[in-house]
């Protein structure tokens, strides 16, 4: 029985000194407030940011718009949204590399900050994903790192850091308001006397050829052709290619290039470019074109019969011979 007892003090005082060791260390969750995101219903807009880009996505009425142009991806967002409200501590780092961690998630993690309206609610640094600790390195602007994980949804947070648009984006290549721009220029790379331009004055549109010289249409034909931009989506993003790859591709492959001055925003510029045969490279591919919209770094892959309502040239709205 003495030694029984012995025994049981001997375990009694281990576990008491590891405690005491954690809690020296910062190694107990406890030492840490949850790193969640709250309020969510009350959250109309977040930016993400890294050292080279940054996204704004605003919720407008039920939709939410990336940049003021683009209609974003709502299961997307409830995504992301989900993620961080089920965000959980997977572990600690030591004491030891705590500042280290603090200063490298600010020097090369993403940021993600959600507002309502004008009010900062949270901000976060993302870092690495590491696949053998299954968490991602994350810390709250109050906060210290943490390895993070959300049970039942990925442990990967990272990639819900990204400043890609095309990530964020809903499959609908024109996703802005088509009655918003001021003008739309369809230059044809293989014939350019079929290029024209439609410029909008509040509804009321005029027609240019390539020499920019004002021609006679139908009205109506113009009305429809705006309304199957809408219809237009990407199949899949081809990855593949590097930047550099891409802009020679752009240069040589291109056969129609599609410009929208929007108001309020940025140009609007997509390139349709041939794709070449998987099976023969000297030959192109039937089915599939690639499309670059400006200031991209990935090719998306579109259908032709997608995509083939836009691809007009100008006798298509001409009254008369042309």
């Amino acid at each position: 029985m003495k030694n029984k007892f012995i025994w049981f003090l001997l375990i009694i005082l281990i576990g008491l000194s590891i405690y005491f060791f954690l809690i020296e260390d910062n190694l107990l969750f406890g030492s840490y407030t949850n790193v969640r995101l709250n309020n969510i219903e009350t959250i109309n807009r977040f930016v993400i940011k890294s050292d080279t880009s940054e996204i704004s996505i605003v919720k407008q009425n039920e939709n939410w718009m990336i940049n003021k142009t683009y209609k974003a991806n709502n299961q997307i967002i409830n995504k992301l949204f989900r993620l961080f409200s089920n965000i959980e501590i997977a572990m600690l780092p030591l004491k030891d590399s705590i500042d280290y961690f603090s200063s490298k998630l600010k020097e090369e993690g993403n940021q993600i900050l959600f507002y309502n309206s004008d009010k900062l609610i949270a901000k976060y640094w993302i870092g690495k994903y590491y696949p053998n600790k299954k968490s991602t390195l994350l810390m709250e602007e109050s906060e210290k790192p943490v390895y993070v994980r959300a049970a039942g949804l990925t442990s990967d947070v990272q990639q819900y850091a990204s400043t890609n648009i095309i990530l964020w984006r809903n499959k609908q290549i024109f996703g802005f308001d088509i009655n918003k721009f001021k003008s739309l220029s369809f230059t044809n790379h293989i014939n350019r006397k079929l290029s024209f331009i439609i410029v909008n004055d509040e509804n009321k549109y005029k027609l240019f050829n390539y020499n920019k010289t004002e021609v006679d249409f139908d009205y109506d034909k113009i009305k429809r052709y705006l309304s199957y931009f809408s219809n237009i989506e990407f199949e899949t993003v081809d990855n593949k290619f590097n930047a550099m790859q891409i802009d020679s591709i752009v240069m040589s492959k291109s056969f129609y290039t599609i410009n929208f001055e929007l108001e309020g925003s940025d140009n609007f510029i997509i390139d349709l470019i041939a794709k070449p045969n998987e099976n023969d490279s000297s030959a192109i591919d039937i089915n599939t074109l690639y499309a670059r919209i400006k200031n991209e770094t990935q090719l998306l892959n579109i259908k032709y019969f997608t995509i083939d309502p836009i691809i007009k040239d100008i006798s298509y709205f001409y009254k008369g011979k042309f």
